[in-house]
């Protein structure tokens, strides 16, 4: 039998002897029609080869299924960890998630917006980034947003988040060290280009000082690097590389007993120009990394460092979009989530 071109409901309705009514509920899935009938439908509408036209029902139904997600790095784990975890609700839910690769770049952001409002998604997910949002705000204001790990350093300016507090966490991974008997205490830092300010990462660096003031411990300047790399560094390579080009451990007045550092790829990059010295990891100094990446616990040393629950991160960010694109009740547009120290070889007593 030869196809007939342009099939639409009417055709597979007149085909039946149905109507489009009992069609349509059927390809939906919606409103009350036998099984029976459901099942011939469908099958004649396989048979005919029926497309839907979803930019038509989409307009219709005013709802696309599509979820617009901005992200910084997708091949950074702790990004795709957190990806990891809005997928599962995404296909659970016939959710559809596009992604856009900022990094870091504000008028890419602004551009990928657009590309996704052009899309009719139904919500958006801004992962990470800067602290800076104006440029975007007009763009997303009647949009459902949800933020996930971006601290705005803006106070005046909030939209739904969910995040874990950066500062608190390393005051506790400096009340970690202190515990083990470390007094000079140092830290590692890189911002991921220049010109650009990350909130998280400024947090991270202000709950070092902090931590020292809480617990009584004197700042050295000498103890703390903190650098904006010329060029974004976005794996263990280029942190490696910066590192070792900007990192002189020689100008250590005194060289710290153990070092806090930003991050885990941080970490791990100076654990091995450490040893490339020949400086001792941990018995002469004890280094701490923060996410809890899965190569933290396949170091040499296995890396001690403070988890952030980036599965979780997406998890619950992506229910709260859903719960404010279904016009739920969301009684909490702050959603704060839990970290903790997972100890490993990498740090010891003095």
């Amino acid at each position: 039998m030869e196809m007939e071109k342009n099939i639409n409901i009417k055709s597979i309705a007149d085909r039946l002897g149905v109507s489009t009514a009992s069609v349509s509920n059927a390809l939906n899935d919606k409103g009350r029609i036998g099984e029976d009938l459901k099942k011939r439908i469908i099958e004649t509408a396989t048979e005919l080869n029926y497309k839907q036209n979803i930019i038509a029902k989409t307009l219709k139904i005013k709802k696309s299924w599509i979820i617009g997600v901005l992200i910084p790095e997708m091949l950074f784990e702790y990004f795709f960890q957190i990806i990891i975890g809005m997928e599962e609700i995404a296909t659970e839910k016939d959710y559809t998630l596009v992604f856009a690769n900022t990094h870091y770049d504000s008028e890419k952001e602004i551009k990928d917006i657009n590309k996704f409002l052009r899309m009719l998604i139904d919500g958006l997910i801004i992962i990470g980034g800067s602290g800076e949002i104006n440029h975007i705000s007009k763009f997303i204001d009647n949009t459902p947003t949800v933020l996930i790990a971006r601290h705005l350093n803006n106070d005046n300016i909030s939209y739904p988040s969910v995040f874990y507090d950066d500062r608190a966490a390393q005051i506790n991974a400096v009340s970690y060290l202190n515990n083990l008997g470390h007094k000079n205490i140092g830290y590692v830092g890189i911002m991921p280009a220049e010109n650009i300010q990350i909130t998280n990462i400024e947090l991270r660096k202000r709950g070092y000082m902090d931590g020292l003031k809480i617990n009584n411990l004197k700042f050295n300047s000498q103890n703390l690097f903190f650098k904006s790399s010329h060029e974004y560094v976005s794996n263990l390579d280029n942190v490696y590389d910066f590192l070792k080009n900007n990192l002189f451990i020689e100008n250590f007045q005194q060289m710290p007993t153990a070092i806090l550092c930003q991050n885990d790829y941080i970490a791990i990059a100076l654990i091995k120009i450490l040893m490339e010295k020949g400086i001792r990891v941990p018995n002469d100094v004890s280094v701490m990394g923060f996410d809890n990446l899965v190569i933290s616990n396949y170091t040499n040393p296995a890396l001690t460092t403070t988890k952030q629950p980036k599965k979780e991160l997406g998890v619950v960010g992506i229910n709260l979009l859903l719960d404010i694109i279904e016009n739920k009740s969301v009684n909490r547009k702050k959603i704060l989530l839990p970290t903790n120290i997972i100890e490993r070889a990498s740090t010891a007593k003095v």
